[in-house]
């Protein structure tokens, strides 16, 4: 059996093209639409472990489009005559699911204060927890 030379040239692989780079994209925007949609029943649910597990899914999916984005921005124009409605659709859809999530994780941190003041009960004050451990003037 016969060696490969090792003063061969090495091809290295050629650089994704644009098609392939937009089609990365809208896979990644796809899987962060469902884990949005995944997340946003996760909250209704209170099911904290799974948000926990969404989010840094979510987080993932974000750094890695991050990586992917920088290769098509500025060849994008250049190189791509087809529509790019798709792309464009998916990243609407999914900044728009980030705003919803972002005011449902809003409204349950407001319904999550209201019943821990419910919880602590009558006597409770409201004043900070360094003011209350104070004794009050007679």
């Amino acid at each position: 059996m016969t060696q490969p030379c090792q003063f061969a040239p090495q091809v290295s692989p050629a650089p994704p093209t644009t098609v392939e780079i937009e089609q990365s994209c809208l896979e990644i925007l796809f899987e962060l639409e469902a884990s949005l949609l995944a997340s946003h029943r996760a909250i209704l649910d209170r099911d904290v472990a799974r948000l926990e597990e969404l989010t840094q899914l979510q987080g993932r999916l974000r750094r890695l489009l991050s990586d992917v984005l920088p290769g098509i921005v500025g060849r994008i124009d250049r190189e791509l005559p087809v529509d790019r409605s798709a792309l464009q659709m998916a990243a609407g859809r999914v900044l728009e699911l980030g705003r919803v999530q972002l005011a449902m994780l809003r409204r349950s941190r407001r319904s999550l204060v209201i019943l821990a003041n419910l919880a602590a009960g009558a006597e409770a004050g409201y004043a900070a927890a360094a003011e209350s451990s104070r004794t009050a003037p007679r």
